[in-house]
C-alpha cells in the first residue's frame, strides 16, 4: 500500500473512529512528532551552539534586539 492509499485509508478510520481512548493516543503520538527533531536540524543547531560557546562576542541581547524593531 503506497503512501497515499494509507493516509486515505486512516483519514476514512478516523471520521468513523468513536472510542476517545484511541483518540488521545493517536493525539498524543501526533503531539510527540511534531517535538520531534530531525537529525539534520539537531545538527545544525548543534553547530549553532558551538559556533557561540566559542563566539560568546557574536552573542546579540534578545532585549536590545527587540527594541530595534
Amino acid at each position: 500500500m503506497d503512501t497515499l492509499s494509507l493516509k486515505l485509508d486512516l483519514i476514512q478510520w478516523l471520521t468513523e473512529l468513536d472510542d476517545k481512548n484511541t483518540l488521545l493516543k493517536l493525539y498524543a503520538l501526533k503531539k510527540e512528532k511534531e517535538g520531534f527533531v530531525s537529525s539534520s536540524r539537531k545538527k545544525l543547531l548543534d553547530e549553532r551552539i558551538k559556533f557561540f560557546e566559542e563566539n560568546p562576542e557574536e552573542l546579540l541581547d534578545w532585549e536590545i534586539e527587540k527594541e530595534r524593531k
